[in-house]
């Protein structure tokens, strides 16, 4: 028993010296860090705006036009929430997507819309406009020493340069491919708190806002 407790001991004075360090070089503790993605729904991966788009386009290849419009709707949603936390060029950026989208979903319910290209190029807009948002959030949160948090945003802000450029109808290149994983990579560390260097986060951050200007 008294073994046991010793390891109980050993172990949360560990965890303990773990969080320390993260307060004496001014970053929070992921402990600190989860709790407050968790509570502010900051950075989170999940895009429930691709899941969306998804099912428009299915929809809309069925001649489901009712269906297509009312998910390209939910999505647009989801780019507004964006849009009332972005500040700048993100903001109205943002903003311009979600205009666009509503005035797609209009069109499909009147049957103007006969080519999959116009959702198509509408989606990818508003998938780059989010990574625009995300890398932007990204930046800041890493300015404050919101480690944690900025990981969550610079993966997100991966995920959604990612589908732009699959919605664009093109590949990305092998220096693209490379910035996403190096990107993700980085992402992972700050998330879990162990890894990385302040070079490595100000490298990823860069390049992928460079990647996503490229976009257009």
């Amino acid at each position: 028993m008294e073994k046991r407790i010793a390891m109980v001991t050993a172990f949360f004075m560990a965890f303990v010296a773990a969080g320390a360090v993260y307060v004496d070089k001014g970053f929070s503790s992921p402990q600190e860090d989860k709790a407050q993605v968790a509570a502010t729904g900051a950075g989170m991966e999940a895009d429930a705006a691709e899941t969306n788009f998804q099912k428009a386009h299915s929809s809309f290849m069925k001649n489901d036009l009712k269906s297509a419009a009312s998910e390209i709707r939910e999505a647009e949603s989801e780019v507004k929430k964006g849009s009332e936390n972005a500040t700048g060029k993100a903001a109205r950026d943002l903003k311009s997507s979600a205009a666009d989208l509503e005035s797609l979903a209009k069109k499909i319910e009147s049957g103007a819309v006969t080519s999959a290209k116009d959702l198509e190029k509408a989606f990818s807009r508003s998938h780059r406009a989010l990574a625009e948002y995300y890398h932007q959030s990204a930046s800041e949160d890493w300015a404050k020493k919101d480690a944690g948090k900025a990981g969550h945003e610079l993966k997100a802000a991966a995920d959604h340069l990612d589908n732009a450029i699959a919605w664009s109808g093109h590949e990305a290149n092998s220096g693209t491919k490379e910035v996403l994983k190096g990107t993700r990579d980085v992402a992972d560390k700050l998330i879990e708190g162990a890894g990385w260097s302040a070079g490595e986060v100000g490298k990823a951050v860069k390049d992928i806002g460079h990647e996503i200007r490229s976009l257009g």
